[in-house]
């Protein structure tokens, strides 16, 4: 039987997954240096989504590479107004194509969004 970390005996992994903030590193940089956590635009969430899914179709393949995506492109809207939506969309996400698709959607429909939000970890 396989030892699993102490931490995910006390944890179901999927929290823990879903807790991931992907741009973690460069907030933890910043406030290393005594500064503000960067706020991270749509367009470089956007850009990043679509490398992180062609760069995993290109090393695992389509099929196994949608079918991760279907959880972890969610990781890079957290935060972001209706993100519910967008989660719930990918979850039959069965091409790159498709997912593109989506992302671009999802990121179009928030540039035509009248409503100003607030950027998660911004300051009041």
């Amino acid at each position: 039987m396989k030892q699993s970390h102490p931490l995910l005996k006390r944890y179901d992994r999927r929290s823990i997954l879903h807790s991931i903030d992907v741009f973690i590193f460069s907030e933890v940089i910043a406030r290393l240096k005594g500064e503000l956590p960067p706020q991270t635009d749509l367009a470089l969430r956007r850009r990043t989504m679509r490398k992180y899914l062609g760069s995993s179709v290109a090393y695992i393949g389509e099929a196994h590479a949608c079918y991760m995506m279907r959880s972890r492109l969610g990781w890079f809207v957290k935060g972001l107004p209706h993100n519910s939506r967008f989660r719930e969309s990918i979850k039959r996400v069965a091409s790159q194509v498709e997912a593109e698709a989506l992302i671009d959607a999802y990121f179009e429909f928030l540039k035509k969004m009248p409503i100003i939000f607030a950027w998660p970890n911004s300051p009041p």
